[in-house]
């Protein structure tokens, strides 16, 4: 999640050249409220990178110590799955799901705001990425498949085998889900097509989460932290902006 988190330098420019520019319809731009939101990303981001230092991989000793049966019961069927290509799986819907904002740009209406809803998806990434990044690197959770005699020993003596809580695949997704979810809904509140595009927005990040566990990648309690984390970003960065709320 280091990449994501590094887009925030340029939120912070970004914002720093918009802050002047005035929104047309539904959305704009507040020193206050951008300022915030930038500098809790910055924050989290830069506290979860510092305390990455401090993650070390397991030793084989430690391995041996871990006992599935000492995982809470509602998350210890992923200490038996292991899969790469559900892990591949999951990748793909990431990215698919990372560009789906850009697509709202096709519409007229949101064009003509572009810029602004640009810089707002930026700071919905770089919010959910800095927080994600922050709480894996305090929690230091081993991932499921340390528990797994089937995964590779190589894979679990990386310092990203301590890095399970919460899920950054399921987080992101969520966030650019329900961000295109929620800008989508504000150009289009009478639409009968609402229901269909946050059922879509709703069920995207769930899959991927499906399939993270299905990895051996994350725990169901990993995954809905992630999903409930991603998803509040997602729709709150969109409703602090609404330009009603500042008229």
């Amino acid at each position: 999640m280091n990449h994501t988190f590094g887009r925030s330098t340029f939120v912070f420019i970004v914002l720093c050249f918009s802050l002047n520019c005035q929104a047309q319809n539904i959305y704009s731009l507040h020193w206050r409220t951008d300022l915030s939101i930038t500098g809790l990303s910055m924050t989290t981001g830069s506290l979860g990178w510092g305390f990455g230092k401090t993650v070390k991989p397991f030793q084989p000793a430690e391995l041996a110590l871990l006992d599935r049966n000492d995982v809470f019961p509602i998350d210890r069927k992923a200490t038996y799955l292991f899969s790469e290509k559900a892990a591949h799986t999951s990748d793909v819907l990431f990215y698919a799901a990372t560009i789906t904002p850009f697509l709202l740009l096709a519409d007229p209406k949101i064009r003509k705001e572009g810029g602004v809803v640009s810089v707002l998806y930026l700071e919905t990434l770089t919010l959910a990425s800095g927080l994600t990044l922050m709480t894996k690197n305090l929690a230091k959770r081993p991932r499921p498949y340390n528990y797994n005699p089937d995964a590779p020993m190589q894979l679990k003596q990386q310092s990203d085998a301590r890095k399970s809580f919460f899920s950054g695949h399921t987080s992101s997704t969520a966030a650019s889900c329900f961000f295109a979810a929620k800008v989508w809904s504000d150009f289009h509140p009478g639409s009968k097509w609402k229901p269909a595009v946050w059922t879509a927005a709703a069920v995207i990040p769930a899959v991927t989460g499906y399939f993270r566990i299905r990895a051996g990648r994350h725990f169901f309690t990993d995954v809905a932290m992630g999903y409930v984390v991603g998803a509040t970003v997602g729709w709150i960065v969109p409703y602090l902006h609404q330009r009603s709320r500042f008229h």
